[in-house]
């Protein structure tokens, strides 16, 4: 069963407030393991936008526009 964007948008969001994944599947009506996939991608992203961010250069002068 595939999971719509919304539902997994709710799920990252729910897990980031606490609420424990069996609530979380239960509510929104995805099995525990779609909802780990999630929040494991979820993760993973965003450790990548913060790797990236941590690797480009930083500028001493602010830009001009």
């Amino acid at each position: 069963m595939a999971v719509t964007k919304r539902k997994a948008e709710m799920v990252v969001t729910w897990h980031e407030r606490g609420v424990d994944i069996e609530t979380t599947c239960t509510v929104l009506g995805v099995t525990p393991q779609e909802a780990s996939a999630i929040i494991r991608q979820h993760a993973a992203e965003r450790e990548r936008r913060e790797r990236a961010e941590r690797m480009r250069p930083k500028f001493i002068e602010p830009p001009m526009f």
